[in-house]
């Protein structure tokens, strides 16, 4: 079989599907892969997206500040979620299309993987990998689903809200309903849990998964489920495995783009879906947030450039101005450090958060932190949360997770000319409206803004 036909053709598949998910039908005449090495070039295939994420939550947190001129210059999505508007989307959105396209790819994986007979024992050990990594990466993709058109996650009311639709067959002719947030999540952790028994312990490439990668995805949903000793197990099996980290003294202050791709802190390497803020001389990081690093924080000069008008951002991990939204050891320090405290375990929350930082600070510039209680020590590891993950598609499940806690609920403002803007802690906008033209053609319920 012409493998570039095979990937042609998977893709004419996956753009059929954008045209409304539910209903749509791809030709029956597409190619469908047969052996094992071409179900991996689908899954390889980042042009078509499979390592993409969605970049409009950014929009909506207090990582940013535009200016009038340049929030004029934005795309209409961008500017309605940037100020909270009741309708986001005027037609169907990437950041909805695109992780259906991922599902419809693992999905199709997931089926022809059992189908298809192997040649040689290489082969039967690819395709047990290769189910694995659909599973990891279909789970991937409902969790950013679920960040975005569902309600965060609540363990008393889970299993009354409303979730996603939940496909798991490459049958796109077959409606599916949204089912509820717990059936959602039960699912992708339950396939990341199977995909831990069938992958490498490395994969090869940064862009596919691994038994690493599953954990530190998997501590990553937790925490945004609340469920903190599970998450704390898994960033610390993460951290058993490689707890790399880089020394921010030894990296050049004075390049464009400090970090390098697929550096070793890199678990697995994930981007954000492009969107004309994070290419505009006139979209800057908040003020508030930059003041919170200190003067012998060498974050504050690796990550940021000011100029006149304010500051831009410049410390993606994915060596350019391209938005790293992977899996890093950073992020699972600090889960690990979270979790720790969230359980009473002070002393050990500060020794992780303390390890992390070191690597942070000036050499002989950082003075341990210390803390009396839980309470403080959670603190202190959520602000250090906020000025280490910036930018990576984190901050929008951080604040709806933390406003359920009054402790550390945030009210969000804005001010574009002379019109201001604010979303409260637990507003109903804190779920994106799915496209109005998913709606029209499947005719699964919206969300209420």
């Amino acid at each position: 079989m012409n493998t570039r036909n095979t990937i042609l053709s998977f893709s004419l598949i996956m753009l059929g599907a954008c045209d409304g998910f539910l209903d749509q039908k791809p030709q029956s005449n597409l190619l469908i892969p047969q052996k094992a090495v071409e179900l991996e070039q689908l899954l390889d295939a980042t042009l078509l997206g499979i390592n993409s994420t969605p970049g409009i939550l950014e929009m909506s947190t207090d990582n940013l500040h535009i200016t009038e001129e340049g929030f004029l210059g934005l795309t209409l999505i961008e500017r309605n979620a940037y100020a909270w508007q009741e309708d986001v989307y005027e037609f169907l959105g990437s950041d909805w299309s695109v992780p259906y396209q991922q599902i419809l790819a693992a999905n199709v994986v997931l089926e022809q993987a059992g189908e298809i007979v192997p040649e040689n024992s290489d082969d039967a050990e690819l395709l047990i990998e290769l189910r694995g990594r659909a599973l990891w990466m279909r789970s991937q993709a409902y969790f950013q689903l679920l960040s975005a058109f569902a309600a965060p996650y609540s363990p008393g009311s889970a299993n009354d809200s409303p979730g996603v639709p939940l496909r798991l067959s490459p049958n796109v002719s077959t409606f599916v309903d949204r089912g509820t947030i717990g059936e959602d999540y039960d699912q992708i952790t339950g396939d990341l849990e199977l995909a831990i028994g069938l992958l490498p312990e490395y994969a090869e490439y940064k862009t596919r998964p691994s038994k690493i990668s599953s954990h530190a995805l998997l501590a990553r949903i937790y925490l945004a489920m609340e469920e903190y000793e599970k998450a704390g197990f898994h960033a610390g099996k993460v951290l058993e495995i490689n707890n790399t980290l880089l020394d921010y003294s030894e990296l050049d202050l004075a390049a464009r783009y400090p970090f390098s791709l697929f550096n070793d802190e890199v678990i697995h390497h994930l981007e954000m879906m492009n969107y004309r803020h994070m290419n505009s001389g006139l979209t800057f990081v908040d003020s508030t947030l930059v003041g919170m690093f200190g003067d012998n924080d060498l974050r504050k000069e690796l990550l940021f450039t000011p100029d006149e008008q304010g500051i831009s951002f410049d410390g993606n991990y994915s060596g350019s101005r391209v938005r790293f939204s992977g899996l890093a050891t950073n992020e699972m320090y600090l889960i690990s450090a979270e979790c720790a405290a969230r359980r009473g375990d002070i002393g050990e929350s500060m020794g992780i958060l303390n390890t992390l930082l070191e690597t942070r600070w000036v050499e002989g510039g950082f003075i341990p932190y210390t803390a009396s209680n839980s309470e403080e020590a959670l603190r202190l590891i959520l602000m250090e949360r906020r000025k280490e993950l910036i930018f990576r598609g984190i901050r929008w499940t951080d604040l709806r997770r933390l406003n359920k806690d009054q402790r550390f609920a945030t009210l969000v403002t804005r001010k574009i000319g002379s019109e201001s803007f604010e979303i409260s802690p637990g507003s109903p906008r804190y779920v994106l409206p799915i496209p109005p033209e998913e709606i029209q053609v499947s005719g699964i319920a919206q969300n209420p803004r």
